[in-house]
């Protein structure tokens, strides 16, 4: 879903569309999508797609991608490779907020 919404919001100007395409992807970051939830961080912080510019919702979809990663990064794994991986991953993104500012 979180996919679709991206190619719409990309691909047209339809207002209807792309209200729909606002629809999937809150849904998806409410169903604990962590790239929805990354990309209302983005689209809300720079008031993109239809979403009006909203710092505090846009740090508030930050923090929650950041817990949904945080997450991962548990030792919760049988597999030792898999619990590397998901710290990997979780640093990675961590380095590329502070990067970018959020």
């Amino acid at each position: 879903m979180r996919e679709l919404a991206r190619h719409i919001h990309k691909n047209t100007n339809d207002p209807e569309l792309l209200s729909q395409a606002k629809t999937m992807l809150l849904l998806s970051a409410r169903a604990a999508d962590r790239g929805a939830s990354w990309l209302l961080a983005l689209y809300y912080r720079d008031g993109r797609y239809g979403f009006d510019l909203d710092m505090e919702k846009s740090e508030y979809w930050r923090k929650r991608t950041d817990d949904r990663l945080a997450s991962d990064a548990v030792l919760i794994y049988d597999d030792e490779e898999l619990e590397g991986q998901a710290k990997r991953r979780y640093r990675i993104w961590r380095n590329y907020w502070k990067k970018i500012g959020i």
